[in-house]
């Protein structure tokens, strides 16, 4: 931006077009650009898609692209997801050359070179990003996970998305380098591998290319389902294997070569993935979480919503059921009072007033769930309520019994594994800061599983305890 800048502030001229050279487009692997523009790598978890762009940055190191790229050449890791230690044993079972491997590592003051945060913000730390590609002769770029990389997290806002991804465009062409964003799908995979990445269309848009992975019935496999300079859709297979480390004992997981496919359609795969799977249905306290998260930015019409809840697969009738049971906070449907059109429009917010449901002593808690407390006799909504165990005058020492009636166990063992890497990654504070925003019925996951998770969980219990009075 201050070139142009710096440009536009000089002489403007027309130069005719055939006074530029033409550009070939140029490939480090046959799906992979080199110096022509960030490729997306899109998926779902746990098929390969971080595995892939490794098994590419060993050849990078080792001069072994089937590409343009023939020296050894230097690599850089921005890491969300997995940490430097898990990384690591992975490129050595590919056989990298690890002293061209380099990891972007954003220190503290008092902090050692290892033990910093392991990616940018960007495009606010773009600057440094550029002098380590610079400095370090860099030829391979890998963001896993991409989003965790801007500066504003809302990922739905092309405003948020578009600069990020250009910026990257322009390092790539400007340093000619391979850059891989290593990036997840929504829950919709019915419209298609394009339409499936998750967040706003600037991921496609602005991305030159789009690598979307999926899991077949056979193996595992890969196709360029969009891309600005290659003619049809290419597509490969692999296998994920399991391989030695340098450790005696340990192994870990890459992928085997992958080998071209003319009969994999990743959209087909798709789509009866979408049809097939049960499992991939939002759960509620999935889409509750997602729909506070949304009006934590201000309240919204349900239109506005309901078009950014598209883009993550959920539905109209999702939405409806995630506010009816949304409780910690409350999620009000009011008149907009900036509406002067015909009719009423209604605006959802995060409820500011304290209508919490009264607390109830914990000896009126028996096995009729549906009807605690409720002397009519009538089934009340179904969800997860703070129960203080003390009747006290006082706020202090009083702790909390959540009664889950909707929680399924593989759920919780996701979300816990995701808050364990990012314990091991980020620090205690990263965690921390989100404790306030999940829901009860989230946050009796970690307090159920012990160690550090617990502790910090207990501690998020306590300070909502303290906010009850007597009366409230």
């Amino acid at each position: 931006m201050q070139a142009a800048q710096a440009r536009t502030s000089n002489q403007i001229t027309a130069v005719r077009l055939d006074n530029f050279d033409v550009i070939e487009p140029h490939f480090l692997e046959p799906w992979l650009l080199y110096g022509m523009g960030t490729t997306l790598y899109s998926g779902d978890n746990g098929i390969g898609k971080s595995a892939t762009a490794l098994w590419t940055a060993a050849r990078v190191t080792l001069g072994g692209c089937a590409g343009e790229l023939h020296t050894p050449s230097n690599v850089l890791l921005l890491l969300s997801e997995d940490a430097p230690g898990i990384i690591r044993p992975k490129l050595e079972a590919l056989y990298a050359d690890m002293s061209r491997v380099y990891v972007a590592v954003c220190t503290e003051p008092g902090e050692s070179a290892v033990e910093g945060i392991t990616y940018l913000q960007l495009p606010k730390q773009g600057q440094e990003l550029e002098t380590l590609i610079a400095g370090h002769h860099i030829k391979l770029m890998i963001l896993d996970a991409l989003a965790d990389c801007f500066e504003h997290p809302d990922i739905n806002k092309t405003e948020n998305v578009a600069p990020v991804l250009t910026f990257l465009n322009h390092l790539s062409a400007k340093y000619k380098l391979a850059i891989v964003g290593i990036h997840h799908t929504n829950k919709n995979l019915l419209d298609g591998a394009k339409n499936a990445v998750r967040g706003s269309k600037a991921f496609t848009d602005k991305a030159r290319q789009v690598v979307s992975f999926i899991k077949t019935e056979d193996a595992y496999g890969f196709q360029v389902t969009k891309s600005n300079f290659m003619e049809g859709t290419p597509a490969w297979h692999y296998t994920l294997e399991s391989a030695p480390t340098l450790t005696p004992g340990k192994t870990t997981g890459i992928i085997s070569t992958p080998i071209p496919d003319d009969d994999l359609d990743v959209d087909r795969e798709m789509r009866k993935s979408a049809n097939l799977e049960d499992d991939r249905q939002s759960s509620a306290s999935e889409v509750i979480d997602w729909l506070t998260d949304y009006l934590r930015e201000g309240a919204a019409p349900f239109k506005q919503i309901m078009d950014a809840a598209r883009e993550e697969g959920y539905t109209a009738k999702q939405l409806g059921h995630a506010r009816e049971k949304a409780t910690n906070p409350f999620i009000e449907s009011v008149r907009d009072p900036a509406w002067t059109g015909r009719g009423q429009r209604k605006i959802w917010k995060l409820s500011s007033s304290s209508n919490t449901p009264q607390p109830l002593p914990d000896n009126k808690v028996g096995s009729n769930r549906g009807q605690i407390g409720n002397p009519s006799g009538r089934r009340e909504m179904n969800t997860p309520r703070l129960l203080p165990i003390e009747n006290t005058g006082s706020n202090e020492n009083k702790s909390f019994s959540l009664h889950l009636e909707r929680l399924a166990p593989d759920q919780a063992d996701g979300i816990i594994e995701t808050w364990q890497k990012m314990l091991t990654q980020q620090g205690h504070d990263a965690l921390d800061s989100k404790l306030t925003r999940m829901s009860g019925e989230t946050l009796e996951m970690p307090s159920q599983h012990g160690g550090i998770l617990k502790a910090l969980a207990d501690r998020e219990f306590q300070r909502r305890s303290d906010s009850f009075t007597t009366t409230s």
